[in-house]
């Protein structure tokens, strides 16, 4: 997996890929318009520094290792070699201001 860092509000979270949905027969299900509508949720792996306010910097409230629920259509998804394509996990990078929530145990 490359090294990613983000710039200003952004975060980079891990996302575990979902599996394809197949019927008995071995059809592939397709993929509801519903489905891409609701927020994701992930790991975050890496994060910026925050913005500037009137020349102050806000720092994140996000840290790496949270959990987070994000707007799904906020998300940007990382451009991945073929071989990243294949492994388990997707890549996204989100505006803090996307976050709708961390989860805490």
């Amino acid at each position: 997996m490359p090294t990613y860092e983000p710039l200003d509000d952004y975060v980079i979270v891990e996302v575990p890929k979902e599996a394809e949905k197949t019927t008995e027969s071995g059809l592939v299900v397709a993929k509801t318009g519903d489905n891409n509508s609701k927020p994701k949720s992930g790991t975050v792996i890496a994060v910026g520094l925050g913005t500037f306010d009137y020349g102050v910097l806000e720092p994140m409230r996000i840290a790496i290792g949270d959990k987070i629920i994000f707007e799904n259509y906020a998300a940007n998804a990382l451009a991945l070699t073929p071989e990243e394509e294949q492994a388990d996990m997707q890549y996204f990078a989100v505006s803090q201001s996307s976050v709708l929530a961390k989860v805490t145990n």
